[in-house]
């Protein structure tokens, strides 16, 4: 057995410390108390195996939301094993330990308001930019897949025009062919082939024409769609943000009511 009697300052009056404490020596079987001083100091009188004293000692340096120890002065002395159990003295217009389980819940309300909310505020403005770089590589893709539909059409129209041209060929030498079997037969399949080439040459103007037109209005189409729907993401990420920043502020107002209250 050991006996230890410390001297604890900092942030340790009227912010719940010594019912941690209380808690702390229960679980180490601890015994003796803890009381205010009136210098804003705290005093420790604690008793039990020396192992678990000396992990008790630890343990009361706290540092948290509400709690914060600066500074613990410590003297051992031989045990005199009068104390029966671990308590926290009280002294008159002091808060019972009902109040004292008060203010642990409002520490912990108080730690999830600032650190939980502000996560998930992160992690909303992360989704937001994750969703303007998807509206990037929309917009790239837009791009990127009109110049393939130009690109076709070009090479659709250039293909046709070389049929054109080898069909204008074919017309010439069976002309030729047929002109030796006769003159009169031969003019009308030549006037055929020019006619045939004429109407094959319009018609591949005319397709690579509708297919630039089609590349374009798909490229007009996608970006139009793409600034709406980042718009719309923008203004539900903005709502949804200025809904959470209200809700922290009533919680922060609930919260300092309750405070104000258990100071009481």
């Amino acid at each position: 057995m050991k006996k230890a009697i410390l001297h604890i300052s900092g942030d340790v009056q009227q912010s719940g410390f010594r019912a941690k404490i209380v808690d702390i020596a229960k679980a180490l079987d601890i015994k003796g108390y803890v009381a205010n001083l009136p210098d804003k100091r705290v005093k420790i009188i604690a008793e039990g195996d020396e192992t678990d004293l000396e992990r008790f000692i630890k343990a009361v340096n706290i540092k948290n939301t509400l709690i914060n120890v600066t500074d613990l002065e410590k003297e051992y002395f031989t045990p005199t094993e009068e104390y029966e159990r671990f308590y926290k003295l009280v002294d008159d217009g002091e808060t019972d330990e009902r109040l004292d389980t008060a203010a642990d819940l409002l520490k912990e309300l108080i730690h999830v308001s600032k650190n939980g909310f502000y996560d998930l505020g992160s992690k909303i403005d992360g989704l937001g930019d994750k969703i303007d770089g998807l509206g990037g590589k929309i917009d790239g893709l837009g791009d990127d897949l009109g110049g393939k539909i130009d690109d076709l059409g070009v090479d659709l129209g250039s293909k046709i025009d070389d049929l054109g041209g080898k069909i204008d060929g074919l017309g010439d030498d069976l002309g030729g062919k047929i002109d030796s079997l006769g003159d009169d037969l031969g003019g009308k399949i030549d006037g055929l082939g020019d006619n045939l080439g004429g109407k094959i040459d319009g018609l591949g103007d005319d397709l690579g024409g509708k297919i630039d037109g089609l590349g374009v209005d798909l490229g007009s189409k996608i970006d139009q769609n793409r600034i709406e729907i980042t718009s719309e993401i923008r203004y539900s990420r903005d709502d949804f943000k200025s809904h959470f920043d209200e809700r922290i502020i009533m919680i922060e107002h609930d919260i300092a009511q309750i405070k104000a209250k258990i100071m009481l």
